[in-house]
């Protein structure tokens, strides 16, 4: 089942503003994919932070609508933002993290696409700041070009 983002929420210290799909501005896709299964996750998160950590966007990709938990993949985009980054899709299971994949997009404003395999061997593992975790291990967050692609 394809769900597509529903709501995306920029955040600045400044500002807290929300949009609709229906944007014109430039979109990057995003293909959250994996063998995570429902109903452990029952939400996807999308998170986009700088390369210091601090965060520039939080985007709902997807929530369930019942008990019966997110089937993936899961379609959604983001808005491009300017400069380098991190963008991450998260598997929450009410509210607690269960499942986490990171890229490091060196461009954020040119970046058409990103690829996030969410698997059972990374399940519960919360790696730092700048890695992900690739078959059961933490390790440098991949280019969007150089990581796992989606089955």
């Amino acid at each position: 089942m394809h769900r597509a983002l529903v709501l995306w929420i920029a955040l600045a210290p400044w500002s807290l503003s929300l949009a609709s799909c229906g944007s014109d501005e430039p979109q990057i896709a995003l293909r959250i994919c994996g063998d995570l299964a429902a109903p452990e996750v029952d939400a996807i998160q999308v998170l986009v932070t700088d390369t210091r950590g601090v965060q520039r966007l939080t985007a709902l990709a997807a929530m369930a609508e019942g008990p019966e938990g997110i089937e993936l993949p899961v379609d959604a985009e983001i808005p491009r933002l300017d400069g380098p980054g991190f963008v991450s899709a998260e598997a929450r299971s009410d509210g607690l993290l269960v499942g986490r994949f990171t890229v490091r997009v060196p461009d954020l404003a040119t970046q058409d696409m990103l690829t996030f395999p969410l698997t059972t061997e990374c399940l519960m593992f919360d790696c730092p700041m700048g890695q992900t975790c690739i078959d059961g291990d933490c390790t440098m967050a991949p280019l969007p070009d150089r990581g796992p692609s989606c089955p």
